[in-house]
């Protein structure tokens, strides 16, 4: 679970960064209640041989399966993979 690098409180005009860092800001704009400020994590993709280790997987399991559906299958695998590193 992703936790907040700051939260921003337009109303009161401040941003709390960590525990007992505020800055004050000129923000005129109201949002309602504090928001979460999150940092973006680089993107982090897979590396050639983690591509073929998931397609030997998939020929392993689906020889002799119809080709697209091979295909939509080591899609998926690759997709899920990408998804389990990067969250």
């Amino acid at each position: 679970m992703k936790m907040p690098i700051a939260y921003l409180d337009v109303a009161a005009r401040y941003v709390e960064l960590a525990p007992h860092t505020i800055f004050k800001t000129p923000t005129v704009a109201d949002l309602g209640s504090p928001v979460g400020l999150y940092l973006e994590q680089p993107w982090v993709e897979l590396s050639d041989s983690q591509i073929e280790n998931i397609y030997y997987a998939v020929v392993a399991e689906h020889r002799g399966a119809p080709m697209p559906w091979g295909q939509v299958v080591f899609a998926k695998a690759v997709q899920a993979k990408l998804k389990e590193k990067n969250t």
